[in-house]
């Protein structure tokens, strides 16, 4: 067992540093002078290597860390080198979740929507120079991560016996299952939301007007009123407006409807599940005109 999680400890480190290379190749191969409307392209590319090499990496790079520390004599604190490599991991997972995340997802939805030539150039900018300071550093902390795990470096601590192993384990199993539990269970109704079925609408069928339809997803909802003239949409406007990034993302899903004339349309990376609640609101609300 313990050569199993060995390997699966290597693959992880494989997947993610793959990741990071990948993603930083990408970014700096890349003129940020000036645009031709392919970015989301590579951007699209980005999000898909953070969303599988970079997070299953880590998932299964925490799965074999929970091994070792309870069922191997590493343990969590017996040795320094495993304290300080504790600390490292931390700072990659937090740097990955809440500044690289981000970043990237924010480029995809940008430029997905159009708006890094326009309107939202200079954020656009900044999530790349944040995209390229965290992916750096993050392979810096790999780096090191990989050093002190191979040299071991300042010996063991001088600590007792921890006497109560067996009931950590006990009580450290069920967490980490109901946190992983939790975790599918909001990923499988993340999943639902962003497939949900936006239904075709016959514009020959609708008069002229102004029409408001909603959609509930999650626990907000998305209100919209839409123009319609000469049987073609002519405005969409966002009634209840967040100050949310991903709702400011989304709203491109608005401009798309509106250039495609229909509400079943692609959504923007990055940005899914409100574009989606923002398509099902203009679906309900042109359904309310036949």
């Amino acid at each position: 067992m313990k050569k199993i999680a060995k390997l699966l400890h290597l693959l992880s480190v494989v997947s993610i540093m793959g990741g990071f290379l990948g993603m930083l190749v990408i970014l700096l191969g890349r003129d940020m002078t000036s645009f031709t409307g392919k970015e989301m392209i590579y951007d699209k590319i980005n999000l898909n290597l953070f969303n599988t090499l970079v997070t299953y990496g880590a998932i299964l790079m925490a799965v074999t860390i929970f091994y070792y520390s309870l069922f191997t004599k590493w343990g969590v604190v017996t040795y320094r080198f495993i304290m300080i490599k504790w600390v490292l991991l931390i700072c990659i997972f937090g740097t990955a979740w809440f500044l690289l995340g981000s970043a990237i997802s924010g480029m995809a939805s940008i430029s997905d929507a159009g708006l890094h030539m326009t309107d939202m150039k200079s954020q656009y900018q900044t999530y790349w120079n944040q995209a390229v300071g965290s992916i750096v550093g993050e392979i810096v902390l790999l780096l090191a991560t990989m050093f002190v795990s191979i040299k071991k470096p300042f010996g063991k601590r001088e600590t007792k016996p921890f006497k109560y192993h067996k009931a950590a384990v006990i009580i450290s199993i069920p967490c980490v299952v109901l946190a992983i539990g939790m975790m599918i269970m909001t990923e499988v109704r993340h999943m639902k939301l962003r497939n949900t079925p936006i239904e075709e609408v016959n514009l020959t069928n609708i008069k002229d007007g102004e029409y408001e339809g909603t959609s509930d997803f999650g626990n907000y909802t998305y209100d919209v009123m839409v123009t319609v003239k000469n049987h073609q949409i002519t405005n969409i406007q966002d009634l209840k407006p967040r100050d949310s990034k991903y709702v400011v993302y989304a709203t491109g899903v608005l401009n798309r409807i509106k250039e495609q004339q229909t509400p079943n349309v692609d959504a923007i990376s990055g940005a899914t599940t409100t574009s989606k609640a923002f398509m099902k609101a203009v679906e309900n609300a042109l359904k309310k005109a036949y």
